[in-house]
């Protein structure tokens, strides 16, 4: 172990050295970020501006759309994703004015937005190039004072937007489509009755109609309906009031990925308002034929809000409390027919399954429950063989909070914490049951694991930990975790993260470069700098003496005697190399 004057001596001796060295300016700021693999991408914050957590990376994985509040204005940017030049897409804001929502289209050259550009009471929407630099278009005709464009959604051919807006009365929120350029607006419903309006909807996979839920007969009481994409006849789907002994409201849709049926929920008209589970053909005439999938739940039982479609759509796996209230257990079920099984082990007294997923090839449900030991949830998986538990033991308790299956459904990467000691870790599982590879080597003590992502590829894991940094790993282990983001000021932490949808490139939200100042920031994944790296001595922690290693041999030829001061590896010992050391004293190499 260094001493402690010997090691106050080193950070002296450094801090003398480097006022030796060339001073960095705003243009090696960057360079120094680029070679450390991270890229800023906003443009230059002033006054207190900041970048706000909805930024999103485009389809193609081009750009990277971001909101910054700047005084009194919120307003909408396009960047590159590997960094360039920040273009402003909304019009010039006046004071206290806002844009609140915005999407890219599928084909990444538009994105649509929301603001209230024009007036201050009325919520519009517009559409403008992803790259900037072409006319804003509204997409909405005037509204009414005080009206709004409430939601909306692209076609995924790009060609239209579908919306919902109070645009002829301020009392009734009605749909809409019109085409991603600008044109007339064509309504998709029948005039709903007083008090009538469309709650929501869902543009079918294909793209040639669009399902929505309202109360367009009858006041309050909501059933689907179908119309062409561009407008025309509506259809009637379901008339949920006449079925069963009391009736039913719909509540929730999804159309399933093949376009042959939409699931929904709907809540009973009893005293008990339960929540069950119904299926209809996508094609289905007035009324039907509906099909109710859940069985019936006791009294005040329900079925829970976070039922999926399999992605072959012919399944719906859901929970349900059907024995006692409040206690869940897991249920599939075809997608039109009631031929329920349960897929859940039975549970511990007290036990409930808290949470699933389904993998991606339909063949496997991994769920959480506490299900051998209350109010310790484990991981658990559902094959025809029947139910595995996943997860390691956890010592002295703990739980395991989160799961996600990798792209190719062969492995389980889930996060747990457990109490003796009090750590947290990140483990990857084969789906099927057998060894759980602990990622983050060693587990991280007294901080949670924030998140947690997988590569569309399915070969790694990206994740940050609380009021720290976000880290690289393969999925099956293997290697020590790499850090990602650039060194952190103090008091700097990740806000929250974003994979390319290609997989190549990291985006992340933090407080990088000044405390409390919210900047974005973009790094390869194969291109983030390894902590071995800057442990020039090779001792296992990146200290002062480290730095003073890089700073002797400053203007040398590399060489296989000097190489590891090369920390950048660009050919040349210089200023920067001893700068990324700097950075980081204090990290200890995993």
């Amino acid at each position: 172990m260094m001493h402690k004057g010997v090691r106050s001596l080193l950070v002296m001796l450094c801090g003398v050295l480097l006022l030796a060295t060339p001073v960095i300016q705003s243009g090696d700021r960057a360079q120094l970020l680029a070679q450390s693999g991270n890229v800023k991408l906003n443009h230059n914050l002033i006054n207190g501006a900041d970048v706000q957590d909805g930024y999103t990376i485009s389809p193609d994985g081009s750009r990277v759309v971001y909101l910054a509040r700047e005084g009194s204005r919120t307003n909408l940017y396009s960047v590159p994703v590997g960094g360039g030049t920040a273009v402003r897409l909304n019009a010039q804001l006046p004071d206290n004015r806002f844009v609140s929502a915005y999407k890219i289209s599928p084909n990444s050259q538009r994105v649509v937005y929301l603001a209230n550009q024009e007036r201050f009471d009325s919520v519009e929407m517009y559409s403008v190039p992803i790259t900037g630099g072409g006319n804003v278009t509204k997409l909405n005709p005037l509204l009414p004072d005080g009206s709004d464009v409430s939601v909306f959604d692209i076609t995924p051919n790009s060609q239209r937007v579908i919306y919902i807006a109070n645009a002829s009365t301020n009392s009734k929120r009605e749909i809409y489509s019109v085409t991603i350029l600008g044109g007339n607006s064509i309504k998709l419903n029948e005039t709903p009755v007083a008090g009538g309006d469309v709650a929501q909807f869902e543009i079918s996979p294909n793209g040639l109609f669009v399902v929505y839920s309202g109360d367009i007969e009858i006041n309050n009481q909501f059933d689907l309906y179908r119309a062409p994409i561009a407008g025309g006849p509506v259809s009637q789907m379901t008339e949920m009031r006449e079925f069963g002994d009391f009736g039913y409201s719909v509540v929730d849709f999804v159309i399933t990925d093949d376009n042959d049926t939409v699931v929904f929920l709907a809540n009973e008209d009893t005293f008990f308002d339960r929540d069950e589970l119904f299926s209809v053909p996508f094609l289905a005439g007035p009324g039907g034929p509906v099909t109710k999938l859940s069985n019936t739940p006791p009294e005040f039982g329900d079925v829970a809000p976070d039922w999926q479609v399999t992605p072959s759509s012919d399944g719906v796996v859901y929970r349900a409390d059907m024995v006692t209230d409040n206690i869940f257990e897991l249920y599939a079920v075809p997608i039109a027919a009631n031929a329920v099984v349960k897929l859940s082990d039975p549970l511990v007294q007290g036990g409930s399954v808290s949470g699933f997923s389904i993998s991606p090839n339909s063949l496997n449900t991994v769920y959480r429950a506490d299900q051998d030991t209350d109010n310790v949830t484990e991981l658990y998986s559902v094959t025809l063989n029947g139910v595995t538990k996943l997860n390691a033991p956890l010592s002295g308790g703990g739980n395991v909070t989160d799961h996600k299956i990798t792209p190719n459904s062969q492995r389980v990467i889930y996060n747990a914490f457990q109490f003796s000691p009090l750590q947290y870790g990140l483990y990857s599982v084969p789906i099927t049951g057998g060894t759980a590879t602990l990622l983050n080597n060693p587990p991280v003590q007294n901080r949670s694991i924030r998140d947690f992502q997988i590569t569309l590829n399915g070969n790694t894991v990206v994740y940050s930990v609380q009021a720290d940094n976000i880290y690289r790993v393969p999925v099956t282990g293997g290697s020590a975790p790499v850090q990602m983001n650039g060194n952190l000021v103090s008091g700097g932490g990740i806000q929250n993260f974003q994979l390319s949808p290609d997989g190549t490139r990291v985006v992340y939200l933090a407080d990088q470069d000044t405390d409390n100042v919210f900047e974005l920031y973009s790094v390869a994944i194969d291109g983030a700098v390894s902590l071995a790296q800057f442990d020039v001595n090779g001792d296992g922690i990146i200290s002062p003496a480290d730095s003073i290693e890089v700073i002797n041999r400053i203007g040398q030829t590399v060489n296989d005697g000097n190489r590891a001061a090369d920390v950048d590896g660009n050919g040349s010992i210089n200023n920067i190399d001893a700068n990324l050391v700097i950075q980081r004293i204090g990290q200890r190499v995993n």
